[in-house]
């Protein structure tokens, strides 16, 4: 570890530390932890264009999900990231309770790597926002939701995805 010195108040003040410490050492530890709660390039949201949420339908079956939707192919995201963040824009029905998964894989091999249960006051007013906590994802990678409820009817939620990005190299490895 020669000339690394963390300093918590730099850290705190936000003053970037000019060397990447030693894999796996405390002071590493310690910079992850800080880098990842404060990443760089601050939170970033999919898909960019506001006008244009993720649509997730849930099945005509009672506490059955609906297909994988591609919320990004991967091609937004350039180092690696973490979504933390799901925003409901709008849901079709109110009454509901809706758990949405995000997932990453090719088409027909989607893996869940997390979820939440929301809801609506509303069909149509407020923003709902929901804090999810993943582990970063590979950059590149394909990203996708699906929902169910406990109607047997289709249902849907809009979305958008806030997520950080680890421009950082030490972060990507």
């Amino acid at each position: 570890m020669a000339g690394f010195k963390y300093n918590a108040l730099a850290a705190n003040e936000g003053i970037t530390m000019s060397l990447m410490p030693e894999p796996n050492s405390l002071s590493y530890k310690v910079w992850e932890i800080e880098k990842h709660l404060h990443p760089t390039g601050g939170s970033m949201i999919v898909p960019t264009d506001i006008s244009a949420p993720i649509t997730l339908a849930s099945a005509a079956v009672v506490n059955t999900f609906g297909d994988w939707v591609e919320i990004d192919d991967g091609s937004s995201f350039s180092y690696k990231f973490d979504p933390h963040i799901i925003y409901i824009t709008s849901v079709t029905d109110a009454a509901q309770l809706y758990h949405i998964e995000i997932g990453t894989g090719a088409i027909g091999f989607e893996t869940r790597i997390g979820s939440c249960i929301s809801a609506k006051r509303d069909a149509n007013r407020d923003l709902r926002e929901v804090i999810i906590s993943m582990a970063r994802v590979d950059a590149g990678t394909r990203l996708v939701g699906r929902v169910k409820d406990s109607e047997a009817a289709i249902n849907s939620v809009n979305i958008f995805i806030g997520y950080h990005e680890y421009s950082d190299l030490g972060l990507n490895q």
